[in-house]
């Protein structure tokens, strides 16, 4: 999946809001929302969620059934909460005992921290973390079992061990929210992914 907000030819509005993001890999896994009340808007080449109800979907693909992947974001986040805010979460259908539909992701974290996170096989919580910035970002992550490495600003590389769980079936990726029930929504522009 490659998303550029930066290229307005990727972005299909209805109504002024924003009911797909394309997909520029070639692999057709578009992101989506189908209910207008959910739409996120298009503001200077930017996606923009409101921190309320806005997301978009992709569908399921095979290619991200690894635990060696990688993952870019550049980002803008609008103020730190007491609440986590997620910027993407993708759900699988198994690859660890506990919490698959939440296996990898990359949130800002109610302690203050930005996180990318992947799981072992029991489920545990493995991320790395960076201070929660509001300023325009980017943060680079490697999952390459059994470390996962992140780098907020081409800054310091934060690894942390242990990222062993297998995905397998993958289902879905939200952007903007959680890829379960407690939705906690992203507040700020998401640019490229």
């Amino acid at each position: 999946m490659w998303l550029d907000a930066s290229d307005s030819s990727t972005v299909q509005l209805t109504s002024g809001l924003v009911s797909q993001w394309g997909d520029k890999s070639g692999n057709n896994n578009h992101a989506i929302q189908n209910t207008a009340s959910y739409r996120p808007t298009y503001s200077n080449n930017s996606i923009v969620f409101d921190g309320i109800d806005d997301y978009l979907e992709s569908g399921s693909d095979s290619t991200l059934d690894t635990n060696t992947m990688s993952w870019f974001a550049v980002f803008d986040y609008d103020g730190i909460t007491t609440v986590p805010s997620i910027l993407f979460r993708s759900s699988y259908a198994s690859g660890a005992d506990f919490k698959s539909n939440i296996l990898t992701g990359l949130f800002n974290h109610d302690s203050g921290v930005i996180a990318s996170h992947a799981r072992d096989p029991n489920g545990t919580f493995i991320e790395t973390e960076h201070p929660s910035t509001t300023t325009p970002s980017k943060i680079s992550t490697v999952w390459n079992a059994p470390n996962i490495s992140s780098w907020l600003n081409v800054g310091t590389e934060e690894t942390t061990p242990n990222a062993t769980a297998v995905p397998s079936g993958h289902e879905f990726t939200v952007i903007g929210k959680n890829s379960f029930s407690t939705p906690f929504f992203w507040n700020g522009k998401r640019i490229y992914l």
